[in-house]
């Protein structure tokens, strides 16, 4: 008693809708799968982010070769010492003078460390980072807390959308 048409309609209107979100939807899940719930602690103070795991991000850190997590300026930088956040409140993150001579007189000197990067478009850029207490990342298999890392600071955007802001070194997890 059921009509062949409107059978037939409802067939093609379901394909018609997963043949053109499916690609959507598989995006949407891989995503979900590589953005992780991030805290950088230091010493009593924590910076909660969102890290997109970046199968490209080989930064490791060339004294003691520790992964390197990319973080932007704005999210961790109450973990900063004021002296610090000055200059990246100055764009002066890549003035190594400058750098020198608060770093010189930071009690942080020992905890900085300069990593060497290049990317597209910048061939032998330096950012600075840092060795923080430890980060601690939520997965789906539970928390895991992490000492041996390098926190390197970004002061731009790493996302257009602000969907993350910080890139995880694949060799972390």
């Amino acid at each position: 008693s059921f009509p062949v048409k409107l059978l037939l309609a409802s067939i093609l209107l379901a394909y018609i809708f997963v043949r053109f979100s499916w690609g959507y939807i598989i995006s949407k899940i891989k995503r979900e799968k590589i953005l992780l719930d991030v805290s950088i602690i230091k010493e009593d103070k924590k910076a909660y982010l969102v890290a997109l795991l970046d199968t490209g991000n080989s930064l490791t850190d060339p004294i003691t070769n520790l992964p390197v997590l990319v973080a932007e300026y704005e999210a961790i930088k109450e973990l900063l010492p004021l002296e610090i956040q000055r200059i990246f409140e100055e764009n002066k993150e890549n003035n190594l003078n400058a750098i020198a001579s608060v770093l010189s007189r930071s009690e942080w000197i020992t905890r900085f460390r300069f990593i060497p990067f290049n990317s597209l478009g910048v061939e032998n850029g330096l950012l600075i980072g840092f060795k923080p207490d430890g980060i601690r990342i939520e997965d789906n298999s539970g928390k895991n807390f992490i000492r041996d890392i390098i926190v390197a600071i970004y002061n731009k955007k790493l996302s257009r959308d602000g969907e993350y802001s910080a890139l995880l070194h694949p060799e972390i997890l």
